[in-house]
């Protein structure tokens, strides 16, 4: 019988160690406290957690949220990421912001995260 904590645990210690590169992920929170309306965009303390190229992983030109435009990547974190829509990552020396998020199913739980990220210039 197929067991999800198994999996994740191979697909931990074979893909994320064994592949991956460190992503500093920190979430965002956006508030509202000016008179005019203007956002104040607070960031958290970034948790350093390993990412792993969508390519390096399934190394055909399909790309899982549609064509990429300039300055995206498409990248996998552990089913236990602290990724969420519109986290702030630091991977490859680069910033970038989460725009869209994708669990990867399976057994009720959840094997891995795949994001899209957009540099942020």
């Amino acid at each position: 019988m197929v067991n999800l904590a198994n999996i994740q645990n191979r697909i931990n210690t074979k893909v994320f160690i064994g592949l991956g590169s460190d992503a500093v992920v920190s979430s965002v929170t956006t508030s509202s406290s000016s008179k005019w309306g203007d956002n104040t965009i607070t960031y958290a303390t970034g948790v350093t957690e390993k990412a792993v190229p969508y390519n390096l992983v399934y190394p055909k030109v399909y790309e899982p949220f549609g064509t990429m435009q300039k300055g995206e990547v498409d990248v996998f974190f552990n089913h236990l990421s602290t990724v969420t829509l519109s986290s702030s990552i630091v991977y490859a020396n680069k910033s970038y912001i989460v725009t869209q998020l994708e669990d990867f199913p399976l057994l009720n739980g959840t094997l891995a995260k795949l994001c899209r990220l957009s540099e942020v210039l």
